[in-house]
């Protein structure tokens, strides 16, 4: 996926959905989504992190279904 189309995406996703979706995310993932996020959206991505104490395997799940779902209709 082009830059422009994750940074498309970081705008039309809820940051708690793309925390939780990044959580166990290997690190190729994180370095390619973090960096294409604007300054505000990286601070609210780290407010969000920080904030979130314990994230389940099943929230995490749920994360990645509704973004994949964004991703299909933003992209299709």
């Amino acid at each position: 996926m082009s830059n422009a189309r994750v940074k498309k995406l970081v705008k039309e996703v809820d940051m708690e959905n793309l925390v939780y979706a990044l959580k166990d995310a290997g690190e190729e993932i994180r370095e390619r989504v973090i960096p294409n996020m604007t300054k505000t959206a990286q601070k609210e991505y780290h407010r969000v992190a920080g904030k979130i104490s314990k994230i389940s395997k099943s929230d995490i799940k749920k994360s990645r279904e509704k973004i994949s779902q964004e991703i299909s209709r933003l992209f299709a």
